[in-house]
C-alpha cells in the first residue's frame, strides 16, 4: 500500500485514516465512540464508550476493546488479546466453557457438575457426592452430602442402616469409631 488512499480494479480499498459510517480508521486500528446520557437515570451523568478493533500490535497486543469513560474514570469491561485471553466483566455465557486451569472468586452456583476432575465430587441438585454415593443408602464406599438426609461417610451398611459416620439432619450423629471429648468409641 504505497498510497494513503487506493482502490484496486478488482474493488479493494486502501485507506490509512478516515471515517466509515462513524468508524475511525487509524492505520493500526478502528473505533467508535458513543455518548450515553444521562447514564444510570442520572440527569447530565453522560457516559462516552468506544469500541476498538485493533491489529495486536499495542503494548498489550489487544484484538478488540470495550472501553468506557465514566467522567474521566476509564474501565475496560471487554477485552480480548491476540493470544486469546478474555476479560470480560458482567459476563453471561451459556453452553459449555472448558478450561485447563482458573480461579473463581465471588460465588460459584451451579446445579449440577464436578469439581475436581472424573474422581472429584458431584454437584447435582440439593446433594454433594464423590465415588458414586448418590444417594445416603449408597452401598459405594465415598461422600454423601445431601440438603434432605444430612452427612453420610463411607459405605451403607444394610444390615446396621448405618454408615460409618453420619450426622442427620436432625442432628443425630453415629460414628463406629473415633474420640469424642477424650472418650474413644470403638
Amino acid at each position: 500500500m504505497g498510497y494513503p488512499f487506493s482502490v484496486t480494479n478488482a474493488g479493494v480499498l486502501n485507506a490509512r485514516s478516515g471515517t466509515i459510517g462513524g468508524w475511525t480508521i487509524d492505520p493500526n486500528m478502528i473505533y467508535n465512540y458513543a455518548t450515553i446520557a444521562d447514564y444510570g437515570g442520572v440527569s447530565g451523568h453522560d457516559v462516552t464508550s468506544r469500541v476498538t478493533v485493533a491489529n495486536g500490535t499495542n503494548g498489550q497486543h489487544d484484538f478488540l476493546v470495550v472501553e468506557v469513560n465514566d467522567q474521566g474514570t476509564y474501565t475496560y469491561p471487554f477485552v480480548v488479546r491476540a493470544d486469546g485471553e478474555l476479560w470480560a466483566t458482567n459476563a453471561h455465557i451459556t453452553g459449555a466453557v472448558t478450561a485447563t486451569s482458573g480461579t473463581f472468586t465471588g460465588t460459584v452456583n451451579a446445579n449440577s457438575g464436578t469439581f475436581g476432575g472424573t474422581n472429584g465430587f458431584i454437584v447435582a441438585s440439593n446433594k454433594i457426592y464423590s465415588n458414586g454415593k448418590s444417594t445416603a443408602t449408597s452401598t459405594n464406599n465415598g461422600i454423601y452430602i445431601g440438603s434432605q438426609e444430612g452427612i453420610y461417610l463411607g459405605a451403607y451398611n444394610s444390615t446396621t442402616k448405618l454408615c460409618p459416620f453420619q450426622v442427620t439432619n436432625a442432628g443425630v450423629l453415629h460414628s463406629e469409631k473415633g474420640t469424642i471429648g477424650g472418650w474413644n468409641i470403638t
